[in-house]
């Protein structure tokens, strides 16, 4: 079964680092997580809100957002900036 999951070549091509990590993360732990996601939302101020998220979003990926948004009561513009941050999760997909 060690080649069952083995995705590093297929049909004579090479795949992305992603595909080819996929196996040892599959053949590395029984117990996964594979989404999860926390979030708080709160009022900044009367006109201004705030979110931050942490999440688990694939088997192979975890990160964090946060975002401003700027919208006055009586208008229908709104401005918002948001950062997102990214990064490869461990094998043991905890």
């Amino acid at each position: 079964m060690d080649g069952a999951y083995d995705t590093r070549k297929c049909h004579g091509r090479f795949w992305y680092p992603l595909a080819g990590n996929l196996g040892d993360t599959v053949r590395e732990s029984e117990f996964e997580i594979n989404r999860l996601t926390v979030e708080y939302l709160w009022r900044q101020a009367p006109d201004t809100f705030a979110r931050v998220t942490r999440s688990y979003f694939e088997n192979q990926y975890g990160g964090g957002s946060t975002e401003l948004l700027w919208s006055p009561t009586q208008s229908r513009f709104a401005l918002g900036a948001g950062v997102n941050y990214a990064r490869q999760r461990e094998f043991d997909m905890l």
